[in-house]
């Protein structure tokens, strides 16, 4: 094991590390149903603020160019190279550290544990995206209050649409893709009925019965609307 050379952090890493122990050595059989919640909910909490601190030393790696001095091209290849990674993961924390440089909001309530690495990396390809990144930024505490308050599925959904409707670019070059790749096919079955098949655009831009539940309207077009609450 490596040397850290900082007497905080190595005190920090050292309760980390006894405090891990502590937990595995206990029962971890839940014996209710409301044991096992809270458990699974503490865990997850936990578990969501040191994957926060390993985004954080990415990132203060980046800033430092200490990745340099080892050899490396990158601190994602450097972190990736020291922890041991696939390089899909690799991605994901380089990501999610360049989106949390830029969302305050959103690094603190992943550092708290009240959102997880989904919902970060989530919001992660989103500000990749130039062309929605102001939006995103203005709009932050909006996508923090909707990460912690619906199910990651409804909540990516919800991204999905936002994005659909703030990227009028990328949304209209999608569409044209299928405009230009429409097809149709009139088949006859042997019965004499016949079966009309094919493909094309959406209308307007959007996908025909798309779910519309939580999706901003274009007068507000960077805000996500609200969405069903989970019991706490």
């Amino acid at each position: 094991m490596e040397m850290v050379l900082d007497t905080r952090q190595a005190e920090a890493i050292s309760l980390l590390a006894a405090g891990v122990d502590e937990l595995l050595e206990v029962e971890l059989h839940p014996g209710e149903v409301a044991e096992a919640r809270a458990l699974i909910r503490d865990l997850e909490v936990q578990a969501r603020r040191v994957r926060a601190a390993q985004v954080r030393v990415l990132d203060q790696v980046d800033r430092n160019g200490l990745y340099r001095a080892d050899g490396h091209a990158s601190a994602k290849v450097m972190v990736r190279h020291v922890a041991n990674l696939s390089n899909a993961e690799a991605c994901r924390r380089a990501s999610s550290a360049k989106a949390l440089r830029e969302l305050t909001g959103v690094a603190a309530a992943f550092g708290e544990g009240r959102i997880g690495g989904c919902q970060v990396e989530r919001i992660a390809r989103v500000h990749a995206n130039g062309r929605v990144r102001t939006a995103l930024v203005d709009n932050e505490d909006c996508f923090v209050t909707q990460a912690e308050a619906v199910e990651y599925q409804s909540f990516d959904r919800m991204v999905g649409e936002w994005v659909s409707v703030v990227d009028e670019d990328g949304t209209r070059d999608t569409n044209q893709r299928h405009h230009d790749n429409r097809d149709a096919k009139l088949i006859q079955g042997l019965d004499g009925s016949w079966e009309l098949s094919g493909g094309c655009a959406s209308f307007a831009g959007r996908g025909a019965g798309a779910d519309l539940q939580g999706v901003p309207q274009r007068r507000d077009p960077g805000r996500l609307g609200p969405g069903p609450r989970r019991a706490r």
